[in-house]
């Protein structure tokens, strides 16, 4: 648009300028307009309210093709949503609304959006933020606070454990505002797992550990899926970070199992692992505000221990105790922690539990014993809160000799615990898997020499402190595999790697 508002005569024979116009012969064929788009291409809405040539209109001298207007209180030109602001149209801001809330501090929340698109410019940009303390309690006449230009603020002096609703609208220069009600909510003080912890584990994690076969069994996609925990230990241990498997694995280089995850990287960033950390030692919690006081019952369990130990077969041993009892934990709510030992005396407690029950559970069957091999056992309870007993009754059992070692019921078992979190079909390092009896067997002619266990790879990895390849494994030991486990591993090859004992023996 350009020039003053000229008033210009309605036909071009009032002001003698036929010549200069091209379509002046044909002024009926002009068509009516409210705007340049109403016309074709290089047509301009002329003042008169008709489409004129743009070289045409620019030789008249007027302003040409205002974009909208009022007339008798009507508005014109502009589409739905829009308004006519000093002859142009403007939208309301497109804004998404307010994207996540997060607990800042005991009295703070932080929330974040992405910032509104529209005309004026985005540092002009007004944002109202409307808090209320429950659903649907917002006065939209009065916003709590108005921030300009940015796509996040803090709000603060609120009640700690206290949920609080909020919804964020932007406002351009003309007032005009998007009246978004997309709500967010936060707790104060409280981490939030929907809104904060599982977005991390979606990013970082679910790649892997979702679907039907995922790693150690362990699923990252829901809460039910993270506090049922791995194949043969809970992940996370409510109010205890550090004895949480699944904090150690995403904040140490050389966690006590495996590798550090997400699995090659990139790792979570601190200020994550932060809210992992306040998550889990806060009480792990499914929703906020978490039960008060939770985390801070520091009175463990009393309970008698481990009472029996049996061989069920030759490869699953049963361990049956009495229900343990708490101040504060109901025994339905308790879970037990099982620490085993090649030796009398042999459990480690700094270490992570060889397994961890379910809630309530006074049995376990603990699968992959081996031939000539004593394992020993002490079984301790933990509460709620994290607290765990300090008793050593120990039962120890002793697996007498096998003459032919079963794949399915001895080998895989122990790649299952030691090789497999890294040996998968998701992430086969080295390009070798040992899911099962045919992906552990399909290089062969590189691993195994059946028949002959020195001369396989996959034996001098287990035993030799500098093997000809690479380095010992487990890459996450020591410690490594025990003598018996070794010894198993080598009668498996000297009698042919077989799948069952039933097959024919290559040697």
């Amino acid at each position: 648009m350009f020039g003053t508002y000229f008033h210009a005569l309605a036909s071009c024979t009032a002001i003698g300028l036929c010549l200069a116009l091209a379509s002046c012969t044909a002024s009926a064929d002009r068509l009516p307009c409210v705007r340049d788009d109403d016309c074709a291409d290089y047509e301009l809405c002329y003042e008169d309210d008709l489409c004129l040539p743009s070289d045409t209109a620019r030789q008249l001298g007027g302003t040409v093709g205002l974009e909208c207007g009022v007339r008798d209180g009507q508005q014109q030109g502009c589409f739905d949503r829009e308004t006519c602001h000093r002859g142009f149209c403007d939208g309301v801001p497109e804004f998404a609304g307010a994207q996540m809330a997060t607990t800042a501090s005991e009295t703070s929340l932080e929330v974040m959006w992405t910032a509104a698109v529209d005309a004026t410019p985005a540092e002009e940009l007004r944002y109202e933020v409307f808090v209320a303390r429950a659903p649907g309690g917002f006065d939209w006449t009065i916003p709590t606070l108005t921030v300009v230009g940015v796509d996040h603020v803090r709000i603060e002096d609120l009640d700690t454990n206290r949920r609080y609703y909020i919804v964020v609208r932007a406002v351009d220069q003309f007032e005009q505002t998007d009246g978004n009600r997309t709500v967010v909510s936060a707790v104060p003080g409280c981490v939030d797992f929907a809104t904060q912890v599982q977005p991390l584990l979606t990013a970082s994690c679910t790649s892997c550990h979702s679907g039907t076969s995922p790693p150690r069994a362990l699923v990252l996609g829901s809460y039910a899926g993270l506090r049922t925990g791995s194949m043969l230990r809970q992940v996370v241990v409510p109010c205890r970070a550090d004895a949480s498997l699944l904090y150690l694995k995403i904040a140490q280089s050389l966690p006590p199992i495996g590798s550090r995850m997400p699995f090659g990287g990139p790792y979570l960033e601190s200020e994550q692992l932060a809210l992992v950390r306040t998550w889990i030692d806060q009480g792990a919690s499914e929703t906020c505000p978490s039960t008060p006081g939770v985390c801070a019952n520091d009175t463990p369990p009393a309970f008698a221990g481990l009472t029996t130990a049996r061989l069920l077969d030759p490869t699953h041993v049963e361990l049956c105790w009495s229900a343990a009892t708490d101040d504060a934990t109901p025994a339905e709510k308790l879970v037990y922690e099982v620490y085993e030992g090649i030796l009398p005396g042999g459990e480690n407690f700094t270490r992570l539990p060889r397994f961890t029950t379910g809630t309530g559970q006074t049995c376990a069957v603990l699968p992959g014993r081996v031939p000539n091999e004593t394992n020993c056992w002490v079984v301790r309870a933990r509460d709620a809160a994290g607290n765990r007993d300090g008793n050593f009754a120990e039962r120890c059992v002793t697996v007498p000799p096998t003459t032919c070692v079963d794949y399915r019921s001895m080998i895989q078992p122990l790649l299952d615990e030691r090789c497999v979190h890294c040996h998968s079909s998701i992430r086969p390092f080295r390009d070798q898997s040992f899911e099962s009896y045919s992906s552990t067997t399909a290089r062969a002619s590189v691993l195994l020499a059946r028949c002959r266990p020195d001369d396989s790879l996959l034996y001098q990895k287990l035993v030799a402190d500098s093997p000809v390849a690479g380095q010992r494994m487990p890459v996450d030991g020591p410690p490594f595999l025990s003598p018996a486990q070794i010894q198993l591993v080598r009668q498996w090859i000297e009698e042919g790697a077989r799948q069952q004992c039933t097959d024919p023996n290559p040697c």
